[in-house]
């Protein structure tokens, strides 16, 4: 299978140099396609392309009366990544080249452009070994804080073995760690005779975006985990691991 190669860190968009459209025009129909791919939260520009830049190609299909705009996905080593096409204009709105022509092009294709990097990314994941898709994540719980009594060691000690029952690579350090895991545990009074523990579970990628937040909450007797979190321990932590599991099974693709 053809590795194909990492998504975009930008999109150059070429400005058209065959498409029976003057320079101004030209100019201006690239950048109403960046803006209109900006909005699809595609990092598109319409600067000369640096090395490692995708780009993409504006080009034109005369068909009798009408002109179909096609548009086409290169890889920074030139390599054609696929194309779309957007609904045929008919050739004398073409050939008046007004803007509002160019932002009625530009809404039809964007979204297929997006879909179609999608598909380049899922293919990736696919045929990438180092991908996620392929190799279980590696996830790093680092700390618990605000539990009373043992809950801080306990808490972090039993998710970890629990995640690895689950199938998952857990670790201490964020060092290479495809996400890292926090929780922050707060002991409220609920009543004269009962405390309110609130667990908040906070997942986050490699690049520290928060991705998964799970909450769980409870009361118990006052006194009930001064010293020793036990049996509670165990089932909190049994049913954060298997929603932190999903967490991260749903962000590497994997489910």
């Amino acid at each position: 299978m053809r590795l194909v190669q990492p998504p975009p860190a930008r999109i150059a968009v070429m400005v058209p140099a065959d498409m029976a459209l003057a320079d101004p025009a030209g100019a201006a129909y690239a950048r109403i396609v960046a803006t209109s791919l900006q909005e699809q939260d595609i990092p598109a520009v319409t600067d000369a392309a640096r090395p490692g830049d995708w780009r993409l190609t504006l080009g034109v299909q005369r068909g009798g009366a009408t002109m179909t705009p096609i548009f086409a996905l290169i890889t920074p080593s030139g390599q054609e990544e696929g194309t779309e096409q957007a609904r045929p204009v008919p050739l004398e709105v073409w050939q008046r080249a007004r803007p509002e022509t160019w932002q009625f092009i530009a809404n039809d294709v964007a979204p297929r452009i997006a879909a179609l990097l999608g598909r380049v990314e899922a293919a990736r994941r696919q045929s990438s070994p180092a991908s996620l898709n392929n190799r279980p994540g590696r996830a790093a719980l680092i700390d618990v804080i605000g539990a009373p009594g043992d809950g801080n060691q306990v808490l972090a000690q039993l998710l970890r073995e629990n995640l690895g029952k689950l199938g998952q690579v857990v670790q201490e350090s964020a060092v290479g760690a495809d996400f890292v895991i926090r929780a922050q545990v707060n002991d409220r009074m609920a009543s004269p005779k009962a405390r309110r523990i609130e667990i908040f579970w906070l997942v986050q990628n490699a690049r520290g975006e928060e991705i998964g937040r799970i909450a769980q909450q409870n009361e118990v007797p006052n006194g009930t985990l001064d010293r020793y979190w036990g049996d509670v321990a165990v089932v909190v932590t049994e049913e954060a691991a298997v929603a932190i599991r999903d967490v991260i099974l749903n962000q590497s693709g994997r489910r």
